[in-house]
């Protein structure tokens, strides 16, 4: 976890310190990344560096929580404008993210994080963190808070996080074929239309 030191630091700092590291993960290797090249990507020292990451894992994982929260501001947010349905709210987040840098950057690290070996143990750790620390539940539990309960009656706050894991495995497999240029919007879109329905009519029940 990085230090308060760094959670401190202005947003516009936090987000150039850690794009240095997603431009050095999307360069090469990972484990060829090494802590001078970090520092001189994002103009700081050394000793500035270790009093906000523990080492390189440290910091990638920063830089994957951060696009992690991205993501789900961006969910709340569709929620929030599609007056908490479902169906309409995960197919405006597919739109966005296929729309906007944060889906492109979010789709060049998942195809490295799928390429490159050398990273999986701190991803992994990442992904493991996410469930265990019930931070899927807390997605849920915002979005629960907007969500049109007259058309969801059954669906109690636990029902709706697993159906939102299930419809963001959906969204990412998308965006990540969107990108890398293996089909085009409107056959994803009827794909990921289709797939979505499918858990709507479930949560209606």
């Amino acid at each position: 976890m990085p230090t308060q030191k760094f959670l401190n630091l202005s947003s516009c700092k936090q987000k150039m310190i850690l794009e240095a590291m997603r431009d050095a993960f999307l360069s090469g290797p990972y484990i060829e990344i090494t802590v001078s090249g970090l520092i001189r990507r994002a103009g700081i020292s050394r000793a500035s560096f270790y009093t906000y990451f523990d080492g390189k894992n440290d910091m990638f994982s920063c830089m994957l929580r951060t696009m992690e929260r991205e993501v789900e501001e961006m969910l709340l947010d569709s929620f929030r404008s599609q007056k908490g349905v479902f169906n309409d709210s995960m197919e405006r987040l597919f739109r966005l993210l296929t729309e906007n840098d944060v889906g492109r950057m979010y789709s060049q690290v998942g195809r490295h994080i799928l390429e490159d070996e050398g990273c999986r143990p701190a991803f992994v750790q990442v992904e493991q963190e996410y469930y265990r620390a019930g931070k899927w539940k807390s997605r849920g539990r915002a979005c629960f808070e907007v969500l049109d309960r007259a058309l969801y009656p059954r669906l109690d706050e636990d029902g709706l996080a697993c159906v939102l894991d299930m419809g963001m495995s959906i969204l990412y497999k998308a965006v990540l074929l969107y990108f890398d240029q293996c089909s085009g919007l409107l056959k994803l879109e009827k794909a990921v239309e289709k797939q979505l329905g499918i858990l709507e009519q479930g949560i209606r029940a």
